[in-house]
């Protein structure tokens, strides 16, 4: 106790985030739930663990440019699990959604993927049938132009057999623009002089191109793929409208391609990984409550709460644990100054204060976040979405051929211990702490003091834990002396508006430490410690749920700092 509060190291070795779409079971039973996405048909998400039960309020909006929020459900999984050829239908439906916009970035002909999808209603457009039909037999026949598969087409020839249609949702051009592209119209209407000019700068390279129509007029996808992140304000009130920097030109069909898919499945394929972004958050949540915080009340702190709780900065999600750890750090003190307060009666504030400085230090807080392994559940990795791509389930290598071959387990040996070592990372010891007290935060807001003390409990922090009410009886507990006279008790009350029921307390408030009188009491001093921490706790707790505001964390610091200071406090004694 009367050390000084041990140095912090800046990092500590410790395993990555769980990955929670990697199965930890040896089953081969898909699990199907029903995917909802407000507009869309309703798809099946299986799984090779079944999910959660969610309640209704923890589903996101995904905030789409030119259209409403989007409400998102996903239901508890179906009593039969998935056939194996509803698997194998998956898989391949699962590629093609993917492939046609992050194929780039995934492995070609590969569809062990860690989740499936496939659409709820086996029924299919007659029209789109009828396409991929026309497509398959032009392959087959070795028509195919350079580019095509059986799901991309040519433009040119796939436009004259099916009159031009406007529902595609996806075309690529086959040169400069190989980026997807949204097909706005066909123009039969000659170009205007300015339009050509352009049209042949963008085709330079093909001086001989012969205009024909109609061309493609096209403009690139929205920018916006997170999709989980809310509009910013000045925009909010125009979110309905059609983005703005959407701008068109035209393209020749003869190069470029169509995707042969529906408009709902190519908008399937943006939003699925935003979706899937929250799932992983939410499943990674899940798993901390079931697993770090069960049985304790604390597990019954909502799932979005926890997943805000749990969120770093570095991930630059819509909501991280800042603001949690503000209210935590400031509720870990004052319930820890009650503890020591009403546990230790015959301690001075100087051992108070020293006990309480080691048990709330953020090098105790990282050792206890490091012993329930608290380092898993962090969500620190970034949701990038120009860079995403698939989950694939990790292959591993047969027991048949390590017994063949001495070599392949030699090989597999290496391979994994190299694995091993991708899965361990320095974490900040900072961050530690500061999800420790953002839990606590998140534990106070669901359940006040009595869910924030279940919450520490379940870190220790080498403190005897009870609940406040009965801390508080412990205090009640002391000696009834009165030094000073009724009346003058009785003036300071009216001073500050207040009736006390055991005045013993306001004698050691108003006794200064130097004070020997013939029946002394204990000084302010203890009072003072504990009182510290209240006034802290309650400028914070006012400013974090100050209506309309959502602070931030700076901003409650300097605050709080503005208005708790010895100055403040001086002034508004005297």
């Amino acid at each position: 106790m009367l050390a000084e509060v041990a140095r912090r190291e800046g990092t500590t070795h410790v395993s990555t985030q769980v990955d929670l779409w990697r199965s930890r079971t040896q089953t081969l039973v898909w699990f199907a739930h029903e995917l909802v996405v407000e507009g869309l048909p309703t798809l099946r998400l299986l799984t090779q663990e079944a999910l959660p039960t969610f309640a209704g309020e923890d589903f996101p909006a995904l905030y789409v440019p030119g259209q409403c929020e989007l409400k998102v459900s996903i239901g508890p999984p179906s009593s039969t699990p998935a056939s194996e050829d509803d698997v194998c239908r998956a898989q391949r439906w699962t590629y093609r959604l993917f492939f046609r916009i992050y194929g780039s970035r995934m492995e070609r002909d590969k569809d062990d993927f860690s989740y499936l999808f496939l659409p709820a209603t086996e029924s299919r457009e007659d029209e789109w049938d009828a396409r991929l039909q026309w497509q398959d037999d032009r392959v087959r026949r070795g028509e195919a132009l350079p580019g095509e598969t059986s799901f991309m087409a040519n433009a040119a020839p796939f436009g004259k057999a099916f009159a031009y249609p406007g529902d595609l949702a996806l075309v690529r051009g086959m040169k400069k623009y190989d980026k997807p592209l949204k097909l706005l119209r066909w123009q039969h209407d000659p170009l205007t002089p300015e339009e050509e000019i352009r049209f042949r700068e963008e085709y330079e390279d093909f001086p001989d191109l012969t205009i024909t129509y109609p061309l493609m007029v096209v403009c690139p996808l929205p920018r916006r793929r997170n999709f989980l992140i809310p509009f910013p304000e000045e925009t909010a009130s125009r979110r309905t409208a059609p983005p703005a920097d959407q701008t068109s030109f035209h393209i020749h069909p003869q190069h470029a391609l169509v995707e042969l898919a529906s408009p709902e499945e190519v908008r399937y394929s943006l939003l699925l990984p935003s979706v899937l972004r929250w799932l992983s958050m939410a499943l990674t949540a899940n798993d901390m409550r079931v697993g770090l915080l069960s049985p304790s009340p604390a597990s019954d702190i909502s799932l979005p709460m926890l997943v805000t709780a749990t969120t770093a900065p570095a991930a630059q999600e819509q909501f991280d644990y800042q603001r949690l750890e503000t209210l935590g750090d400031t509720v870990l003190k004052f319930i820890v100054s009650n503890q020591l307060y009403a546990q230790y009666p015959l301690w001075h504030e100087g051992y108070l204060s020293r006990k309480k400085d080691h048990t709330v230090a953020n090098v105790s807080l990282a050792k206890a976040a490091v012993t329930e392994g608290l380092f898993r559940w962090i969500i620190r990795d970034r949701f990038v979405p120009r860079k995403w791509k698939p989950h694939y389930i990790t292959n591993t290598t047969s027991p048949l051929e390590v017994a063949n071959s001495n070599q392949l387990e030699a090989s597999a040996a290496a391979k994994t211990e190299a694995k091993d070592k991708k899965k361990e990372e320095d974490l900040s010891t900072k961050m530690l702490a500061d999800v420790v007290e953002s839990l606590i935060g998140a534990a106070y807001k669901h359940g006040e003091f009595d869910t924030a003390i279940d919450c520490v409990e379940r870190f220790g922090l080498g403190l005897t834990w009870q609940k406040l009410p009965a801390r508080i009886e412990a205090m009640h507990k002391v000696e009834d002396l009165i030094d000073l006279p009724d009346q003058q008790l009785a003036l300071v009350e009216k001073m500050i508006d207040y009736r006390f029921t055991r005045r013993t307390f306001l004698v050691q408030a108003l006794t200064h430490a130097s004070y020997q009188g013939e029946s002394a009491t204990m000084s302010l001093e203890r009072l003072e410690f504990l009182g510290d921490s209240a006034l802290d706790m309650i400028v914070v707790d006012y400013l974090y749920h100050a209506a309309g505001k959502n602070y931030s964390p700076v901003y409650m610091h300097i605050k709080k700092e503005a208005v708790v200071n010895s100055h403040m406090l001086a002034y508004t004694c005297l």
